[in-house]
């Protein structure tokens, strides 16, 4: 997100250079102001206690280590949770945003990269993704008709258009039957 060394910015900002504009940067400053290594620690402790069964976490920001991996369905879970939160559920919905530090001296114009946001209805965030040995990767929330979908694409080609392959998929095949009693 082009943070400055010496720059004061509060965890909310910090929390929008993470989640919208997927600032490296952002994220490493949340892990060393909190502790690195427990940083870490308590991701994969959260990982364990949300059922994440087949991830493992050695960075805060999810650049290739070697030791790193996850799946669709561990995702799928983090993902679930984060909606639960109404504030982070916002922000991760946020299409662009300004924020500066304290001081009103540096300011960063975060642009978030699922550029699916406000493109196709009911469409809201989550995550994008990328590495080299991960290929594109992008966890989203649909929702239709009062329901809400957890779409997970990994090491996808173009996860935008296969995002939009599922939500396509979805309208055409997904119903619901009200019982009668």
């Amino acid at each position: 997100m082009g943070l400055i060394i010496g720059e004061k910015i509060t965890v909310e900002n910090i929390l929008y250079g993470t989640l919208v504009h997927s600032g490296n940067d952002a994220a490493f400053v949340l892990a060393d102001n909190y502790g690195y290594y427990k940083f870490v620690d308590l991701m994969n402790k959260k990982a364990r206690d949300l059922g994440m069964k087949n991830s493992y976490f050695s960075n805060p920001n999810g650049l290739d280590s070697g030791t790193q991996h996850s799946t669709a369905f561990d995702l799928s879970l983090a993902a679930r949770e984060l909606l639960k939160n109404p504030y982070l559920s916002k922000i991760v919905s946020t299409k662009e945003i300004s924020i500066s530090d304290v001081d009103f001296k540096y300011f960063h114009q975060l642009t978030n990269v699922n550029k699916l946001l406000g493109e196709i209805q009911g469409l809201g965030g989550l995550k994008t993704g990328y590495t080299e040995n991960a290929g594109e990767n992008l966890v989203s929330f649909y929702k239709k008709n009062g329901h809400q979908f957890v779409i997970v694409i990994l090491k996808s080609l173009d996860r935008f258009n296969d995002t939009k392959n599922i939500i396509t998929w979805i309208e055409a095949n997904v119903g619901y039957i009200n019982p009668r009693y």
